[in-house]
């Protein structure tokens, strides 16, 4: 499956690794070309996971809209002020039958809004197209495959 995770952070590079181990075709998307730059030269994203190797099969990319081409699930881990205008900039460019997956801490400051009722919003999806991945899990944990939780 094609899957494009939005926002390279902690939560977001370890959930690429975690999904393309899982032998998915994985997209990685960040704001910052220099970033990018920085991840793809090192092999591994030095500012959120020293140490843990990335493997050249993730695509590691700053523009949003090639990001999700033909995507069949995206998953959300900008930070949550973030998230109403990604969703929003990518709406008309993806799928319709595409599956989100919000896994973006917090709530929207605005609206005291869930990140899920947010990606429902700007996404125009149907609330059974939106899955919340949850855990009690670090990022740094999972990355170096230290037993943990993820529930959904």
């Amino acid at each position: 499956m094609k899957i494009t995770v939005l926002g390279a952070g902690s939560w977001g590079t370890t959930l690429a690794l975690v999904l393309e181990e899982n032998r998915h075709a994985v997209t990685c998307w960040s704001f910052d070309p220099k970033d990018v730059k920085k991840i793809q030269a090192a092999g591994e994203n030095k500012k959120f996971l020293p140490g843990i190797p990335i493997p050249d099969t993730i695509r590691f990319t700053s523009d949003l809209v090639d990001s999700t081409k033909e995507a069949a699930a995206i998953i959300v881990v900008v930070p949550s002020h973030a998230v109403r205008n990604v969703i929003s900039e990518i709406r008309e460019k993806v799928s319709k039958a595409v599956i989100w997956v919000d896994a973006a801490k917090g709530i929207e400051n605005k609206t005291y809004l869930r990140m899920s009722d947010v990606i429902h919003e700007a996404s125009g999806s149907d609330h059974q197209q939106i899955a919340v991945l949850a855990g009690p899990s670090h990022a740094e944990e999972v990355s170096r495959k230290v037993p943990t939780a993820i529930v959904s």
